[in-house]
């Protein structure tokens, strides 16, 4: 039996590194503080990801789709959405902020089968990801960002961050939430 248990340890290893890895912040109620800010190294491109629930935007995701009802709790159905603008409040001259992804996210918080009845709760959400791209040769020095995240109805999400650049490079972003 002690033969084996390296074996074990080794294919855990394995099996683990194979594992998906969760992007952005899937499981927080909100926001661009508990989501992801990451910089792509020399490309003055960073990404920020959040998560908000979908009531407070005031979009309806729907009915959750037909597959649902055989599946398992914390399953997850996407749906791309559109129409979504950004306003810029306070953008530092020549950096752009463009949306690399918005999408409707529709989580199962219970799946209950009683009999030939099934009954499914869910919780919708819309995960946001920015890309923000910040000149080449940005001088050093703090720069904040504000701008609001319009849904289609009009209604808006207002983001700030607090960004430093140091020799050209990206080496804080604080973010914060205004409304």
């Amino acid at each position: 039996m002690s033969r084996f248990i390296p074996l074990v340890i080794v294919l855990s290893f394995l099996f683990a590194a194979c594992a998906p890895s969760v992007y952005g912040s899937r499981y927080n109620n909100f926001d661009f503080i508990n989501g992801s800010v990451f910089p792509i190294p020399g490309e003055g491109t960073w990404y920020a990801s959040g998560e908000v629930p979908a009531a407070a935007l005031d979009i309806d995701l729907g009915d959750i789709p037909d597959r649902a009802f055989s599946s398992n709790e914390g399953a997850t159905f996407n749906k791309a959405l559109s129409r979504f603008q950004i306003i810029p409040d306070q953008l530092p001259e020549g950096w752009s902020v463009d949306f690399e992804a918005v999408t409707g996210v529709q989580t199962l918080i219970s799946v209950k089968k009683e009999g030939s009845r099934t009954q499914v709760r869910w919780r919708d959400s819309v995960a946001i990801v920015l890309r923000i791209k910040v000149p080449t040769g940005q001088t050093t020095g703090h720069y904040p960002i504000k701008l609001a995240i319009q849904a289609p109805n009009g209604q808006n999400m207002d983001v700030f961050w607090d960004t430093v650049i140091d020799g050209g490079e990206l080496v804080e972003v604080q973010p914060s939430i205004l409304n």
